[in-house]
């Protein structure tokens, strides 16, 4: 079933679960000779394969909330103004219906079509898959994420960590008897952005770090014993989370303080040689058909490649609609682009073959 019949129905079923999508997408790749394979625990993954593939098309079928201010019903699928509308149009259902279409157009090549239901979460589904070895014999995985079909090659790494103080509680009007553990945050915090992370990539700038939350006091009248702040830190390929945590332990350190580190969250970076088999035939198979040469691009944000890259996979991000879009009450996917999408992956799906 080609992406533009597809795509409605899994936007309708979004509104309900990730299963229900998963349910909407089993009928159109069984008639075309797919079987599945499921992880065996946790959220769940399904492999679809056809032949001996060695390429997977990955997708996930979890969505975000709706949110408010929507003018199309965000999961009636509607068609207006050349697009389909929805929650999950543009992230990433639109990507998930334009590789069944190319495994229509592409009937006779070895096929892997990855689903997950979670990546907006956890990504504990994409880790499953690899832990229950639905991947084993794969050379490469394209992450359909939304990026105007530009050919994404590198990621940053995501480090959320919590940063917490310690002092001694006091009455506020005696603040010079205690110990104010928020005083303490803001000289550490302060300290961060003295020292901002090091390093600079062609395609993704420089890493970023975002006070994201602050906490500390139970009262307005009492010195607060605890406080902490939750930092969203994007780093750059070639570094890791270990040496993220020294630079930030030598800023506090020049601060005069050493607040306790925590991880709550944690995505690496990847990047894939330009050089790389699979990121020249998804240039050649873009340029074949929109008849030029892609943008090639980094992202500043995670995807389930972050998960894929570390096993030896390699990983390209590459998909139909605008990223700007995605999470928004605007979301939509041109009919068009899930067109040229669909032959982009059937290119690449013969590349593979």
């Amino acid at each position: 079933m080609r992406a533009e019949a597809l795509l409605p129905d899994l936007i309708r079923r979004a509104g309900r679960s990730p299963h229900d999508v998963l349910a909407g997408v089993e009928p159109a790749l069984r008639a075309l000779g797919f079987a599945p394979r499921r992880t065996r625990e946790g959220p769940e993954a399904v492999l679809w394969t056809r032949g001996s593939p060695r390429l997977a098309l990955s997708g996930h079928v979890d969505v975000v909330p709706v949110g408010e201010g929507w003018k199309q019903d965000p999961h009636g699928g509607a068609l207006a103004e050349g697009r389909v509308w929805g929650r999950g149009a543009c992230d990433m259902l639109g990507a998930v219906a334009a590789f069944a279409g190319a495994a229509e157009l592409a009937p006779d090549a070895p096929c892997a079509i990855l689903l997950t239901t979670d990546e907006e979460t956890r990504m504990g589904a994409a880790e499953g898959a690899l832990r229950d070895g639905l991947l084993s014999g794969l050379e490469a995985v394209v992450v359909g994420e939304p990026t105007g079909l530009a050919v994404g090659t590198a990621e940053k790494g995501v480090l959320w960590m919590r940063a917490r103080t310690a002092g001694r509680n006091a009455h506020g009007s005696m603040p010079e008897l205690g110990d104010n553990a928020a005083d303490r945050l803001v000289r550490a915090l302060h300290a961060l952005q003295a020292a901002p992370l090091p390093g600079h990539h062609a395609l993704l700038g420089r890493p970023t770090l975002n006070v994201g939350r602050l906490a500390a006091g139970e009262a307005v009248n009492q010195v607060p014993a605890s406080a902490s702040a939750e930092l969203d830190i994007r780093y750059l390929p070639g570094m890791d989370a270990a040496g993220v945590e020294r630079h930030l332990m030598q800023a506090f350190g020049r601060a005069g303080e050493a607040p306790g580190l925590e991880t709550i969250g944690h995505h690496p970076p990847f990047e894939t040689s330009a050089d790389a088999r699979l990121v020249k035939a998804a240039a050649g198979a873009v340029a074949s058909v929109r008849g030029q040469p892609p943008e090639v691009v980094g992202f500043p944000y995670g995807t389930e490649a972050s998960r894929y890259a570390p096993a030896g996979l390699d990983c390209v991000i590459l998909g139909p609609g605008e990223p700007a879009l995605a999470h928004t009450n605007r979301e939509s996917v041109r009919v068009d682009a899930l067109r040229e999408a669909e032959e982009i992956y059937a290119a690449l799906l013969r590349e593979y073959a």
